[in-house]
């Protein structure tokens, strides 16, 4: 009967609590430690000390928990000399003890930084969310180490997007940087070299090519197994050409793919004059300007001017949002795509959608000759 009685009672118990206990355990524990009281670890940065619990510690940081666990000296003493900021681990100090701290633009990036080295889990999470209310703000040098630190962890994708982003917009600021010529890998200058967020004009990729070599004559005995990779992602053909080998130097044209490259470049510039088809069009890898898709539109014009065949390209400005075209030989080179073709079709023209890297082309109109050698219109779609 009494073990029904207390199975009875046991269902029908609820958990109740108070929802101020754990933030006044918070406070008890932080003037424990501000008093000193059952501390049982110093940690030394600097000349600066700072008492705290093991216990609290662990249950805050894997860091921390390895330290006091595993065995090795650390565990036994009472003392634990540590690298890093005195003031980031003020920081993270206070957020073990009461799960908030106080960042500022000016000290996130340390934080963090010690934040990711410590694992100290939840305060990452309140540094990755501040980063992206503030990363705006923050020195290019700074966003430039967030970035590759941020980059390493699977979590943070959306911060290293924007991150990304911040940096992209401003790569000739950030490729001065003496953090960019330091730390930048391979892959993140291909990165650069192949974002269609840098917009850039053409007579800005000498600055590029000139960046992307500062980067690599920084440590050359280690870099220029990447010479040849880097220079395929440069548009050379917008370079002038009596500046170009000039710039890349003896030491890059040694290298044979190289080399191959620019005669190449030389024989395109040698046929530029006889060209048909723009070289932008034709060599889109070396003379198109930077963030196109290029697209080939086959189209009909009206046999009764005794027109043939003939070709419409169009080049897709994505971040712009405008369609460049090219036309060869008599129209201008650059034209938004809704004033070239209601212009040139007077109203017949062309409709344009970009989906991802595909460019649709819909509209117009062609002409065909009746029985009687009459005209025809008629409205069609063309790709």
């Amino acid at each position: 009967m009494a073990s029904k009685m207390n199975s009875a009672t046991l269902d029908q118990m609820e958990r109740v609590g108070d929802d101020s206990y754990t933030p006044h355990l918070a406070l008890g524990l932080s003037q424990l430690r501000e008093q000193g009281t059952f501390c049982d670890i110093t940690i030394i940065l600097g000349n600066q000390q700072f008492q705290a619990h093991k216990a609290v510690l662990s249950a805050s940081s894997s860091y921390f928990m390895s330290m006091f666990t595993s065995g090795f000296q650390e565990s036994k003493r009472s003392e634990v000399t540590i690298d890093g900021s005195a003031e980031s681990f003020t920081q993270l100090l206070e957020f073990a003890y009461t799960g908030y701290f106080h960042l500022s633009p000016a000290n996130v990036c340390g934080v963090f930084r010690m934040a990711c080295y410590m694992d100290f889990t939840h305060a990452i999470k309140v540094c990755v969310d501040y980063l992206m209310k503030v990363h705006q703000v923050i020195d290019l040098e700074d966003v430039f180490e967030m970035y590759f630190l941020a980059e390493s962890h699977k979590d943070m994708t959306e911060l290293v997007e924007r991150l990304r982003l911040r940096l992209l917009s401003n790569f000739k600021a950030v490729v001065e940087t003496k953090y960019f010529l330091q730390h930048a890998n391979k892959e993140f200058i291909v990165t650069c070299l192949s974002a269609e967020e840098i917009e850039t004009e053409t007579s800005q990729e000498e600055e590029i090519l000139q960046s992307t070599l500062n980067w690599l004559r920084y440590d050359w005995n280690q870099r220029k197994v990447h010479t040849t990779d880097l220079l395929k992602k440069i548009r050379l053909g917008l370079v002038p050409f009596d500046r170009l080998k000039q710039i890349l130097g003896d030491e890059i044209l040694a290298i044979p793919e190289c080399k191959e490259m620019i005669e190449e470049v030389a024989k395109v510039h040698a046929t530029k004059e006889s060209a048909r088809i723009p070289l932008n069009q034709s060599h889109p890898d070396m003379f198109a300007t930077r963030n196109t898709i290029t697209a080939q539109v086959s189209m009909k014009w009206d046999i009764i001017k005794n027109r043939d065949d003939d070709i419409l390209f169009l080049h897709y400005r994505t971040k712009a949002g405008l369609n460049r075209l090219n036309r060869i030989p008599e129209l201008p080179c650059t034209y938004p795509s809704y004033d070239f073709l209601e212009e040139t079709y007077g109203g017949h023209g062309f409709n344009t959608l970009a989906v991802g890297n595909q460019l649709y082309v819909a509209g117009g109109y062609k002409s065909e000759l009746d029985e009687d050698g009459t005209s025809i219109s008629e409205e069609g779609l063309y790709r």
